[in-house]
């Protein structure tokens, strides 16, 4: 619809051909900046993925199982996934990391338990079944940061209670395919610098572990609120550059929606 003030009315017919119209509902459509949008399709994202509903239940053994990669060995995240950047990323020990978020959906139009609890501060809420996908890579060559170790990928679960559940498949040398770790572990990674070769301690951490900071005081969820995520993103399924909450908002993550053109008014962390 164009932007303006619509009226809305509803016919009920019964299987008799009675009929009644209902009073009629006025909405407003605001007119669009006409920029592009990062993503205009928000694939389907089956709740929880293969994964478990609680912590409980059985984990896949392997990433392959889990169902967020079309390609695993690729890294082809799954259609529903969509991808993010935080504006102050964590640091961490200078791995390079990739992010996306699966909220369900299946296919229709967006119901509240397949949206996201938007607030302009503080932390957003997400639904039972959302899941987190996070790969950690690590340079092992200064001399060109294109030479990557593809050392572990997590996912953080929203259970159906409310709460999360992380777990971490460790990659295979080859990268064919990553496992399951049902405690944390310790691998020394041999970084060549222009003095030679060094060693780089990485420690994987156990589902315990994801839990000492995605608490219930940062309401379980980290990196994904409005000042983090309000900030632009290069899509590349689309080649096109936009503010994620914006993008968010079109695809209908986010209940209620807003005004996009009240986004330069809401509050941004600058990139360190």
């Amino acid at each position: 619809l164009g932007a303006g003030n619509y009226s809305l009315t509803a016919v009920a017919v019964s299987s008799s051909g009675l009929m009644s119209t209902s009073a009629p509902v006025s909405i407003g459509v605001n007119p669009g900046s006409g920029q592009p949008y990062g993503l205009t399709n928000r694939g389907i994202a089956p709740a929880f993925f293969n994964m478990p509903a609680t912590s409980l239940g059985s984990l896949p053994p392997l990433l392959s199982q889990t169902g967020v990669f079309s390609d695993t060995p690729g890294l082809v995240p799954a259609a529903g996934l969509i991808p993010y950047a935080p504006n102050t990323p964590l640091w961490s020990d200078g791995a390079v990391k990739t992010r996306y978020l699966g909220v369900p959906n299946n296919g229709g139009a967006a119901t509240p338990d397949e949206q996201i609890n938007f607030t302009p501060t503080g932390y957003w809420t997400f639904p039972a079944g959302t899941v987190f996908v996070k790969t950690f890579q690590l340079n092992t060559d200064t001399s060109n940061s294109n030479i990557l170790r593809r050392l572990e990928t997590r996912l953080l679960v929203r259970d159906i209670n409310g709460a999360v559940y992380g777990v971490t498949y460790k990659w295979r040398p080859d990268n064919s395919e990553a496992d399951l770790l049902s405690s944390s572990l310790y691998e020394d990674i041999a970084i060549t610098n222009a003095s030679g070769v060094s060693t780089q301690k990485w420690y994987y951490p156990s589902p315990s572990d994801c839990l000492s900071c995605h608490t219930p005081v940062a309401n379980y969820v980290l990196g994904l609120n409005t000042r983090q995520l309000n900030g632009n993103h290069t899509y590349s399924a689309t080649g096109v550059t936009d503010n994620q909450i914006r993008t968010f908002n079109r695809l209908g993550l986010f209940n209620p929606a807003f005004d996009e053109s009240g986004i330069t008014n809401l509050e941004k962390l600058s990139a360190l």
